[in-house]
């Protein structure tokens, strides 16, 4: 069984297996925003819960919050490198305060390169308004702010760049 309450301005999914806790995942509330219902109908659809339905309910909150270019190519990539999903769906928030109604898209490209064994994944947030000045502005108080606190784990893998 799935749980979501409201927990201190956060939403906090709750696994529950057997009747124990299992793992607590924290969120903004303003993720309730983009799909109140998102629980109940991936109760409908997997019909369980374990560690494989926790990562698709974030996958598909993260569906709800980026366009996908290579969908197929992208959800393989956060697969093997979970950590991703977390961190993308705390970054959604940090770049909504920075970015605010500038934004008119926020998109997930893969960039590989077989040859030098290269994967990165792309943050590409498409913006409108913003002098090129402007935006260098912002991306450093991105940087700043949040970005460079990351893991470098996390960030070798993980980039964001503007358009």
């Amino acid at each position: 069984m799935l749980v979501s309450k409201e927990y201190h301005n956060e939403y906090i999914f709750s696994s529950i297996y057997k009747e124990n806790i299992t793992n607590y995942h924290r969120l903004p509330l303003s993720y309730t925003i983009y799909s109140p219902n998102l629980v109940e109908r991936l109760k409908k659809i997997n019909g369980e819960t374990s560690i494989t339905v926790q990562e698709e309910i974030k996958l598909k909150l993260l569906e709800e919050l980026y366009i996908f270019n290579n969908e197929n190519q992208i959800k393989t990539f956060l697969k093997k490198n979970t950590s991703l999903i977390d961190t993308l769906l705390f970054a959604e928030n940090e770049i909504r305060k920075i970015f605010g109604e500038n934004i008119t898209s926020l998109e997930l490209e893969l960039h590989e390169d077989p040859e030098e064994s290269f994967e990165k994944l792309f943050l590409v947030i498409k913006t409108i308004n913003v002098s090129p000045e402007g935006i260098l502005t912002l991306l450093e108080k991105l940087d700043n702010q949040w970005y460079l606190n990351l893991d470098y784990e996390i960030r070798k893998n993980f980039n964001i760049t503007i358009e």
